[in-house]
This record gives structure tokens, sequence and C-alpha cells, in this order.
């Protein structure tokens, strides 16, 4: 994985075949733009005791998302398993964290705890923010995440396709590359399906590669077939070749939505699981 690029940004804040209508149900309008609010406070001593703390400017990471499913009141939303897990005990993120503070390194260290407070939130097509809660996350294997907006948003969720995609098939994938999103539209990106590979970490077939363009802030974003229904997710690219697009193949996407969306109450959602 040393050659990977994971593909979340970090912000330190101070031509198809088919006809496309502008519809509500224009696949295109499910898309998402994530955004991850980190807030870091340095400690000189862990608690509630009369510590000296000093509290960092907020940071966000971006990465896209797609509308999955649906209830009453809210969305579901399908985003990168790692933007979601952006700071879990991992010592190279906190340092990443911590680098971009632009404080001396003796400040630092004089701090000897972090506290973290972190806010995700989905912007719709249209730029709209939607605050969303965590319901599950898998960095590990299947790098994807479930976030529930707290609102139901005005579009309709994206299929999961019965189908792995077939070696030359052309897909499709709406993100928001480098954080860039434009209000009322997307930037769609196509290429073509190179198949699925075994990963001798894993030991199993467990990535599937596009030859389509990718740079942080594409995580997380839906890789779509002809009939726009999903058939990977974005994570990944090569460091040596950012054209070479490593997702999260259909088989995975489907097993974990299957233990974590399912079983949540009265979803109207992908075909697929209407037929299970």
């Amino acid at each position: 994985m040393k050659n990977l690029i994971l593909l979340t940004t970090l912000i330190l804040t101070a031509g198809c075949s088919h006809n496309i209508s502008l519809k509500k149900d224009n696949p295109y309008h499910s898309f998402t733009k994530m955004t991850r609010v980190v807030e870091a406070t340095l400690c000189t001593e862990k608690g509630e005791s009369k510590s000296e703390c000093i509290s960092l400017l907020p940071m966000e990471f971006n990465a896209s998302g797609v509308i999955v499913g649906e209830n009453d009141k809210s969305s579901f939303i399908l985003t990168a398993g790692h933007f979601c897990q952006i700071i879990k005990k991992d010592p190279s993120k906190i340092a990443a964290i911590l680098g971009n503070s632009n404080l001396p390194l003796d400040t630092l260290e004089y701090f000897e705890h972090v506290e973290f407070n972190a806010k995700i939130y989905a912007d719709d097509y249209t730029g709209v923010r939607y605050y969303t809660n965590l319901i599950a996350f898998d960095e590990e294997e299947t790098d994807a995440c479930i976030v529930k907006t707290e609102k139901r948003m005005d579009y309709k969720p994206i299929y999961v396709s019965d189908n792995a995609p077939e070696l030359g098939d052309r897909l499709y994938m709406p993100s928001a590359p480098m954080g860039i999103h434009h209000h009322g539209g997307v930037i769609i990106l196509d290429g073509f399906y190179s198949g699925e590979f075994w990963h001798s970490y894993f030991n199993k077939w467990t990535y599937s590669i596009t030859g389509m363009p990718l740079i942080p802030g594409s995580s997380g974003a839906a890789i779509m077939n002809e009939d726009f229904e999903i058939v990977s997710l974005a994570y990944a690219t090569n460091m040596a070749f950012p054209h070479d697009a490593f997702g999260v193949p259909l088989h995975q996407i489907k097993n974990f939505l299957d233990q974590h969306l399912v079983t949540t109450t009265e979803l109207n959602i992908s075909k697929w699981f209407e037929e299970l």
C-alpha cells in the first residue's frame, strides 16, 4: 500500500451515450461533497484537571460521496472509510494535523495530550450543507463508510448494480477533486474498467482498477456504469501514475451495505436490497 495515495484532502482553515435529463432523478444529483471539520485541543494534562490548554484552528478534510438510501427523516451516504476515520489514534494522521498547525516543535512537545472534536457535513448537488451522524465505517478491508443526514436530502438514492463491470466497460465518476464543487453542477470523470486484482496483503481479491484520473478529494466517489448504477467506490491512486484509479469492488460494497445499512429501519433503497 506504500505506493498508493489515499484521496482525502486536508485544508487548514482561517461524453456519454445516454441522454441525461436535468430532473431530480438525474443520477449525478445524488453526488455529495463531504467535509470533515476537525478541532484539536492540546493540554499539559489529561482530563478536567486545571491543565494548560490551547486550541488549534479548525481544519477541513474533503472527500466525495453518494446517496445510497433514505427514510422519512434522513438520507444515507456512502463515502470512503479512511475519510471517516481520519484521526482514530493514528500517529501519522495526528502528526499531519499537528504539523499543519504551524506551531514550533518545542511548543507541541510541551503539551502531552491531544483531544479531537470532529463533525462530518455533506453538501448536496446545489451546495446545501447537511450535518451527518456516523453509522459505520471500515478502513481496513473495504475502505467504506456510511453516514446519515439529520434531514433528508431532496435527491434520490443511486442503485447499486447487480453485476460487476466487464473488462473494457466505460465507467463514470462524479467527484469533488481537491474539494472543488460547482454548486448546481458536478465534475464527471470517465475511464475504462481494467478488472479486479489480488491484494497480497489481504490475500484476496480486494480492489478494482479503472483508467481515470484521481487526485485528493475523490475518495468515496461512486464509480458508475452506463446504467448509472454503482459498481465501485474510489479510494486511492498510484503515486507513479495518478490515472490508475483504485476502487472498492462491487461485492465488497454489497457486503458492507448489507451488514451496516439493510438493518437500518425502513429504508427506501437500491433495487438489489429490495430483491433480497
